[in-house]
């Protein structure tokens, strides 16, 4: 299935990890799933940046490298880490 990213366009959005609302404005990646609610068969999980590079790494990494060493599980990893 197709993974892209783009602006969030109303802030109606809820992320498939947190399930909280992704605010209007922002990135969201996207994955796509095959569903029977659509008219082509498929639908979009939705994500905050940060845990999309939870939820999909490899599909991150390869796409936006930037964005796994800012998800929140990196971010928990790098603290838990003694200096």
């Amino acid at each position: 299935m197709a993974h892209h990213i783009e602006v969030a366009a109303s802030g109606r959005a809820t992320c498939q990890t947190c399930e909280k609302r992704i605010e209007k404005d922002t990135l969201r990646p996207g994955e796509e799933y095959a569903s029977q609610v659509g008219d082509d068969g498929l639908a979009v999980r939705r994500y905050h940046l940060g845990w999309a590079a939870d939820a999909l790494p490899e599909q991150c990494a390869r796409r936006w490298p930037a964005t796994t060493a800012r998800s929140p599980t990196a971010q928990r990893q790098r603290r838990s880490v003694p200096p």
